[in-house]
């Protein structure tokens, strides 16, 4: 079913994009004679593809699932994030969101320069959505 405001159930979709990360690196050093900053920052994109499913358990509450899976290779070997959320419609064009999200990344870049990043980052999420 199609998003219908007579008679909102759920709606699903299809997800295609790019996924664009930043990672800053500072490293502090400190010795009895002089103290020393080095920052570094690198950026990557890769692209994704993944699904969404929205649940409406009542006109007020509903739920939010999203996974997608990227990379392939083309920046990050693979990439890949999940979330799953409950809204609270407030307000006709206003929706509180809460809920967890879970993004994996394994980057890796050769040379004078290089750069590893092999990881899970993880935690809840709040949100406010306005649509109109």
């Amino acid at each position: 079913m199609l998003w219908n405001h007579a008679h909102r159930r759920h709606l699903r979709g299809r997800i295609a994009g790019n996924s664009f990360l930043q990672r800053p690196v500072t490293l502090d050093g400190d010795t009895r004679r002089n103290s020393r900053t080095v920052s570094k920052s690198i950026t990557w994109a890769d692209p994704i593809v993944g699904t969404r499913a929205v649940f409406h358990f009542t006109d007020k509450w509903q739920m939010s699932l999203r996974g997608g899976v990227g990379g392939f290779s083309v920046s990050s070997v693979l990439t890949w994030d999940t979330t799953a959320v409950i809204g609270y419609t407030f307000w006709e064009h206003g929706t509180f969101w809460a809920g967890y999200r879970a993004v994996g990344d394994n980057y890796t870049s050769n040379g004078k320069n290089a750069f590893k990043f092999d990881a899970v980052l993880h935690g809840p999420i709040i949100g406010l959505a306005f649509t109109f």
